[in-house]
């Protein structure tokens, strides 16, 4: 009987997981250091050897409300702070916070027409991104291999040679040899501690746990979103149980820009769209979450991803967590993605090339299944 262990973890919005060719820029447990430069994290997992130390945030400056500053007229120039309201019209203050009257307004509307359009498409972009956002999560995905080094590999000592004096001089020699045997002993004793965290990282479940848990922790994400998940068969096999947001979460209007009025106007967005979208939001969660278990946990072969959501049952009239869709994914077939072209997948698609559980119309009205158990 494999070893199971559980665990729950809330991924909020608005966190942010950098990843380099050398490894991942901030894990979730540990502790921070707050200095000048930025917030740095060091982990240490106890019994495993393994330490890192990554910069979570650099320096940070406050938001400021937009300004602009009207053309030179022949009197004076007054700098003016725009924001916006909610139905999407614009306040203008002075520098000292106070509403402009309507004649300087106007004046400020004629003369900075482009510069306040300009402002205004910004602002526009900034709410509709939230769209694109849940609709790409998936493409930062890390690769199943390559893109995630949890443990670096210490490299050799570079051996410092002998010198035309160091062969003249006997002392001399000697302390060349004797720092580079220090070198050289450091590096076994880092390489063992290496292997014994290598070993952490593919056999003890509790080390992947927290190791899976800082990363799903560390992902950027436009919801809150709670992950549980079992590592089973030894940590072959990891079980991935996810509450996703309900579809009226999904966002019902979009934002243009009124060149006439020089405001934002509000579009509501069809049902179907809204539909259709929460499809493909669901499928890129569970392929960014399928991505970091591969990418984070070498030894696992399969992940088993189920997706659920309150709704309200048609059959009770109680609201209640029903399976939206269920998937189980070998790490082979994961493999034969292109994650350097993540772009060009379908990622609604993707989940055909695994064994699958969904109802899903072509308007995307969603049934619900019953979920992999193993």
């Amino acid at each position: 009987m494999g070893i199971r262990f559980r665990r729950s973890i809330k991924i909020a919005p608005g966190v942010r997981m950098n990843v380099g060719k050398r490894g991942i820029s901030s894990i979730g447990v540990g502790k921070f250091n707050f200095g000048s430069r930025g917030v740095h994290h060091t982990v240490s997992i106890p019994g495993t050897g393994m330490s890192y130390r990554s910069k979570v945030v650099g320096r940070s400056h406050k938001q400021k409300t937009s300004s602009v500053k009207p053309q030179k007229t022949d009197k004076t120039v007054v700098p003016i702070n725009l924001s916006l309201l909610d139905d999407g019209s614009v306040i203008y203050k002075d520098s000292k916070g106070r509403v402009l009257p309507d004649k300087l307004i106007r004046i400020t509307q004629k003369q900075n027409k482009e510069l306040i359009l300009q402002w205004l498409q910004e602002q526009c972009n900034k709410y509709n991104e939230e769209i694109e956002s849940l609709l790409k999560i998936h493409l930062t995905t890390p690769a199943p291999v390559g893109d995630i080094v949890v443990n670096p590999k210490p490299e050799p000592p570079k051996i410092k040679p002998h010198g035309l004096m160091s062969r003249l001089i006997t002392s001399q020699r000697q302390k060349i040899d004797e720092r580079n045997r220090q070198a050289q002993q450091e590096y076994e004793e880092a390489l063992l501690v290496w292997e014994e965290a290598e070993y952490a990282l593919k056999t003890v479940v509790e080390v992947m746990s927290a190791i899976l848990s800082s990363a799903f922790a560390s992902i950027e994400w436009p919801r809150e979103t709670v992950v549980s998940f079992d590592i089973v068969g030894s940590g072959s096999t990891v079980l991935l149980d996810v509450e996703l947001p309900p579809i009226e979460e999904m966002p019902t209007q979009q934002l243009q820009v009124s060149k006439r009025d020089m405001r934002l106007l509000r579009k509501d967005r069809s049902q179907a769209q809204i539909q259709l979208d929460y499809v493909t939001h669901m499928h890129a969660v569970g392929f960014r979450l399928i991505g970091d278990v591969f990418a984070y946990l070498p030894s696992v072969s399969t992940v088993v991803f189920s997706g659920y959501s309150q709704r309200l049952s048609k059959k009770t009239g109680q609201v209640g967590d029903e399976y939206l869709f269920s998937t189980r994914v070998p790490r082979v077939v994961w493999e034969e993605i292109n994650f350097n072209n993540l772009e060009a997948i379908d990622v609604v698609a993707c989940f055909e090339s695994f064994e699958l559980r969904r109802k899903v119309t072509q308007r995307g009205i969603i049934s619900e299944v019953e979920p992999f158990t193993e």
